[in-house]
Order: structure tokens, then C-alpha cells, then sequence
């Protein structure tokens, strides 16, 4: 089997096993939401909602996956295709993207600090793949940062081109192997001596949303000492403070 034909069989497959348990916690979410088992408190509906909004994300990244063809570049047919070319504040999705990983956070005692533009900054493209870009690296951000440790986000503009920052004082990544971590299914060999889950993906992903809007990802990072991911995209323009 090609390896266009390997991946577009793991893609199936994921896509396929997605569907029962979105379908469950996207009935869940929309039974409390309706206040079908007792009303809500503000602060708990605010939580099913992030809940709902991941599932939606899911779901959109299962569909794409479904519609992944077995030639070129598999991954860029999928969540690289050619973006929407409506203007995009993105200091608003670093703020809806963060939150969404907060309780992740909380949970496993990393301090997580967003650090916004001091004024608007616009790109052209889709708001939710580029959400769902941040969200998979601040996401990833957390998951190998131990307790105790930090995630800061931090957007602002460079060279008229507006970087998103996320820095994080985790395991780091070996210097051999940095080159890798935006290929598809690889993850390096502390990350998987670790014992934390993934499949080395998402890193993959969030290369082809960049690249799609024109934009590029970058990475350092410290074996031991922590890494720091920037996605660096062209500007379309900045508003007033």
C-alpha cells in the first residue's frame, strides 16, 4: 500500500470512530443545554458550551478527514485547503481558543498566561480552522508541560506580519528530532517514553491550516527546557487600540 493509500486508510478509520461518541456528546450537550436535567448555573453552562464547541470542531475535522483523496499532499487536501478570504481578528480567536484549554490546564496545575496584542490585528481566512490551530498547539502546550509549569500565549505583530507565540517550560523536544514534529503520525522519543497519549498529528494540521493562509510554523525548543511554537501569518491590516 502507497503511503497516500495508508493514510487515507487511517483517515477512514479515525473519521469512522469519531462519529458514535460525537453523536453522544453532542445530544448530551444540547439535553443540558435545554435544561432537560435541571437549569444550569451560568458558570456551568459556560463549560457545556466549550464542551460543545470542541465536539464541533471534532466533528468538522472527521469530515474533513472523510474527504481526504489519495493523491499529493493528504493532510493539505484535508485542513490546508484554500481558506475563506473574510478578515479575521486574531486576537479574537487566540481569546476563544485559550479558554478552551483552561480547564485542561487547571487540571493538571500548568499555569496558562494569555498575553494579548495591545490593538487589533487582521489576517484573511477562516476563523474556526485558525481557532482550531491555536488550540491544538496551546493544547499540545499543556499536555507536555508537567505541574507546576507555565504555557504563555502571546500574539503580536512582527515585520507586518501578525505571530502567534505559544511558549511552554515542558519536556522540551530532542534538537535531531525538532525537524520532524510537523509530519504526519511522528512524535518524539521523549514524548512517547513519557507514557502521554497522542498520535502526532495535530502538529501536522496546524502546518497545512498555516500554509493555507499564507503563513508558516516554526518551532524551538530545549530538551527538558521547554519549546516554543510560533504561527507567523501575512497581515491584512491593523484596527485603533
Amino acid at each position: 500500500m502507497s503511503t497516500d493509500e495508508d493514510w487515507q486508510a487511517r483517515a477512514a478509520v479515525i473519521a469512522h470512530e469519531l462519529r458514535a461518541p460525537l453523536t453522544s456528546i453532542e445530544g448530551w450537550v444540547e439535553i443540558l443545554l435545554d435544561g432537560a436535567l435541571g437549569e444550569l448555573t451560568p458558570e456551568q453552562a459556560r463549560a457545556v458550551e466549550v464542551i460543545g464547541r470542541n465536539a464541533l470542531r471534532l466533528r468538522t475535522l472527521a469530515s474533513d478527514l472523510r474527504s481526504t483523496e489519495p493523491s499529493g499532499s493528504a493532510l493539505a487536501s484535508a485542513s490546508g485547503r484554500a481558506p475563506g478570504r473574510a478578515p479575521v481578528d486574531v486576537g479574537a480567536v487566540v481569546g476563544a481558543a485559550v479558554p478552551l484549554v483552561r480547564a485542561t490546564a487547571r487540571l493538571g496545575g500548568v499555569v496558562l498566561d494569555e498575553r494579548p496584542a495591545a490593538r487589533r490585528l487582521l489576517v484573511l481566512g477562516d476563523p474556526m480552522r485558525l481557532e482550531g490551530a491555536v488550540v491544538n498547539v496551546v493544547g499540545n502546550a499543556v499536555k507536555y508541560t508537567p505541574r507546576g509549569g507555565s504555557v504563555t500565549v502571546r500574539t503580536f505583530e512582527e515585520a507586518g506580519r501578525v505571530v502567534v507565540e505559544v511558549a511552554d517550560t515542558g519536556i522540551g523536544v530532542p534538537f535531531d528530532e525538532l525537524a520532524h514534529l510537523t509530519e504526519p503520525w511522528f512524535r518524539a522519543r521523549n514524548a512517547t517514553a513519557s507514557g502521554i497519549g497522542g498520535d502526532g498529528l495535530g502538529l501536522s494540521l496546524v502546518r497545512d491550516v498555516v500554509e493555507a493562509h499564507g503563513g508558516e510554523v516554526s518551532l524551538t525548543s530545549v530538551d527538558g527546557a521547554g519549546t516554543t511554537v510560533r504561527l507567523t501569518l501575512p497581515a491584512a491590516g491593523a484596527g485603533e487600540p
